[in-house]
């Protein structure tokens, strides 16, 4: 479906005629270490400022020269894991091209590559540790949150060994990861009210605290400036990191307690955010220090992961019902296109050629939305 809403504080657009993009009809839905598989609106004011360390700004990575494919053009896929399962959670793409994920009861990082069709997962060392949160560098180095093991990992593919980092709050829950230009990997921790930045180089940990008690500090996402956006899920704020400057500010989106779960900022420095409490799509666009917020197709969905693509269109997941929500902000338009039930996406990403991913953690699937004349690997056979 196709439509346009929009709400700028109080006040919304007229809705555009929709149209069908896709029609999905529902389907039904532990390997050891190293095993592999075959083919199958209003301005928000900054909070207090706390001072932190600097963080010296890389430049922005290039967006696709492709043409921006419509939204009728996406093809789903939904694959079903032969390996690593055990509700998949966080998605992470590597510069090969391979995919990555978290399996959160199933204590193990899987592997996908869509060019073979070919699954592998690894063990990680702690047992019982809820690998949640998961990142993929530069370099193909895949770093992991163990929530439950309050422990930040690092996995070498070239060598298939792990090296664990206690967090430095106990019982902080490691959430989110995210490495930035410099390398530095920085890591919510959702119960120690912290967003944490940890060097490899030195394998220290520098903390900043959030403004606002209990925040429950989730998603996370990094700017073209540098600056890391972090969604504060019941403390109802977005906060920011300025590095350079050594700040946190917080910003209230208009909606009370509209819950952001999870932020993607695009190449304008634009963050985008979903309200999973509010059941709308946000945007702060700091450059104005002013808040919009879009009315979504299907009302009360609880959106919940969001990625912005090459074409700076952003893609959200939801979880009533489970869908994937593509939004142009060149257009206003939205475009809906239905999961399996139960899929449940808690993170969605974007490839370079505008392929989008997610894993779905109650289906034991990888979801994949491709725009036509992208080439796309063959589905596996299940397993």
């Amino acid at each position: 479906m196709v439509s346009r809403r929009e709400s700028r504080s109080a006040g919304i657009a007229g809705v555009l005629t929709a149209l069908t993009v896709l029609a999905l009809g529902s389907a039904a839905c532990a390997p050891a270490a190293g095993l592999s598989a075959g083919p199958p609106a209003t301005g928000g004011v900054p909070e207090e400022q706390v001072p932190g360390a600097a963080l010296e700004a890389a430049p922005v990575v290039a967006v696709s020269a492709q043409a921006k494919p419509s939204a009728a053009a996406y093809v789903l896929e939904e694959i079903p894991l032969a390996l690593g399962r055990g509700r998949p959670h966080d998605i992470g793409i590597a510069p090969d091209g391979s995919i990555w994920w978290s399996a959160q009861t199933g204590n193990q990082i899987g592997r996908y590559d869509p060019a073979t069709g070919q699954f592998r997962a690894w063990e990680v060392p702690t047992p019982a540790s809820g690998p949640h949160g998961l990142a993929v560098d530069r370099q193909g180095i895949v770093w992991i949150t163990e929530i439950e093991a309050n422990k930040l990992a690092r996995f070498d593919p070239a060598t298939e060994q792990f090296t664990e980092f206690p967090m430095p709050t106990p019982n902080s829950r490691p959430h989110t990861p995210l490495v930035d230009r410099a390398g530095f990997v920085w890591v919510t921790e959702q119960r120690g009210n912290h967003v944490a930045r940890f060097d490899p180089a030195s394998a220290t940990f520098q903390q900043y605290a959030a403004l606002t008690p209990n925040a429950n500090l989730y998603g996370i996402d990094l700017a073209p400036d540098g600056t890391i956006w972090v969604a504060a899920l019941t403390g109802h704020k977005l906060v920011q990191i300025d590095p350079a400057a050594g700040t946190v500010r917080e910003y209230e989106p208009p909606t009370p307690r509209a819950g952001p779960r999870r932020p993607a900022v695009d190449s304008q420095g634009r963050v985008w955010f979903t309200e999973f409490a509010g059941g709308k799509l946000g945007l702060y666009d700091p450059r104005t220090a002013a808040f919009t917020e879009y009315e979504l197709p299907t009302p009360d969905s609880q959106p919940y992961a969001i990625a912005v693509d090459p074409w700076d269109v952003v893609w959200l997941t939801q979880f009533r019902p489970h869908q994937v929500t593509r939004f142009d902000p060149a257009t206003g338009e939205f475009a809906v296109y239905p999961l399996m039930a139960e899929a449940g996406c808690r993170t969605i990403a974007s490839d370079p050629q505008g392929v989008i991913w997610c894993p779905e953690s109650g289906t034991e699937h990888l979801a994949r939305l491709t725009p036509q004349g992208t080439a796309s690997a063959r589905a596996p056979a299940a397993p």
